[in-house]
């Protein structure tokens, strides 16, 4: 079985979607050379709506995570946002390939640009917002427990 690997840029530290990026880019690799050789057009648009299918059970995927971890309304809004233009335009791409107004070589490129940027600048962002929101609780949690722990003791009897 071939092990998945994927440029450190794109590693976020949630090994879910570190999973599924690297998942993406192998699936990216393997198309990429079926999606150029092809005379098929719609051997063409089959192959792209395999790339469109895996990015929407990504992004689903992506935004329960977020949402199970916290991400606020806000992030989760803007992220899903993205998500949706992206799709939109693949499903364009996709369209414009079909009416043959569009070639399968600047699709891949803006694939590949689209890919790179969510994943290392909004993807990396959210996952650093919600580490630094764990983090901050965790504190809050620690200092809430010293609290309780130092309202609950007795200088007369120090050993409880």
């Amino acid at each position: 079985m071939k092990t998945l690997s994927i440029n450190p840029a794109f590693v976020t530290g949630l090994d879910e979607i570190d999973l599924q990026h690297a998942f993406f880019v192998d699936l990216l690799a393997r198309l990429t050379p079926a999606l150029r050789n092809s005379k098929s057009l719609p051997r063409q648009v089959r192959l792209l709506q395999e790339i469109q299918l895996f990015a929407a059970f990504h992004f689903h995927s992506e935004e329960n995570l977020y949402r199970e971890h916290g991400l606020s309304d806000h992030q989760l809004t803007h992220h899903q946002k993205r998500h949706g233009e992206l799709l939109g335009a693949l499903n364009h791409y996709i369209f414009q390939l079909e009416q043959e107004k569009e070639t399968v070589e600047s699709i891949l490129a803006v694939l590949g640009d689209w890919f790179a940027f969510h994943a290392v600048e909004e993807d990396g962002y959210a996952v650093t917002t919600l580490f630094s929101q764990q983090a901050e609780a965790e504190s809050r949690n620690q200092t809430n427990m010293l609290s309780l722990s130092l309202q609950s003791f007795d200088p007369d009897d120090p050993f409880g």
